[in-house]
């Protein structure tokens, strides 16, 4: 789980670089940087749903009568 937060935070900082080298005038394409930020944007979302997922699960846990 903590390689897969890693990997989601990687992809967030790289579209970071991207964005700010793309602001600054670097030469970086913008449909590059549309792949980049659509890639880090998609996994920070699936990164929320699967906590999303556990918390209700551990939520469901709770509520079971033993």
């Amino acid at each position: 789980l903590k390689e897969k937060l890693d990997e989601v935070n990687e992809k967030q900082v790289a579209a970071d670089v991207a964005t700010e080298a793309f602001i600054s005038g670097e030469d970086i394409d913008i449909h590059e940087l549309m792949l980049i930020t659509g890639e880090a944007k998609m996994s920070l979302q699936l990164a929320v749903e699967v906590r999303n997922k556990l918390v209700e699960a551990y939520q469901e846990i709770n509520r079971m009568q033993l």
